[in-house]
């Protein structure tokens, strides 16, 4: 990926942010990121959400999913939070210590379109446990 595609990324990632935050409705940030995931094959967001309230961490993650939903752009999401992962994802690599490597692949085969409430389905949370095991269980 080139170096401007990837400040794109980060600038798309940064006007979802930043737009939902300044206005009561997601609509007007979603507008303008759809006009710039146009200009991308794909986005690399690195814990775009993190730093986000409870609340408005899910509202962004459904306009992330509504956005995605109508592009079909391809996104690697680095995120640390379980939840946000199975939301988001069609599926999770779980990295090993340094060096990292993917020690696991996991297929997040939930049903779209997913919303906040996909994750207190059983299945959700049986994708949860899974994750937690991988993650916990030693490195080799």
């Amino acid at each position: 990926m080139s170096l401007k595609t990837m400040y794109a990324a980060t600038f798309l990632t940064a006007a979802l942010v930043a737009g939902a935050l300044a206005c009561a409705s997601p609509r007007p940030a979603a507008a303008q990121a759809t006009k710039l995931v146009y200009a991308l094959p794909t986005t690399v967001p690195d814990e775009p959400f993190g730093s986000l309230d409870a609340q408005t961490r899910l509202r962004m993650q459904e306009l992330l999913l509504a956005i995605w939903s109508e592009h079909k752009k391809t996104v690697l999401f680095v995120t640390h939070d379980i939840e946000e992962a199975i939301l988001l994802s069609e599926r999770v690599l779980i990295l090993s210590s340094r060096p990292a490597r993917v020690r696991e692949e996991i297929v997040i085969d939930l049903p779209r379109p997913r919303t906040h409430e996909t994750l207190t389905q059983p299945a959700c949370m049986a994708l949860r446990t899974r994750i937690m095991k991988s993650l916990f269980d030693s490195d080799s």
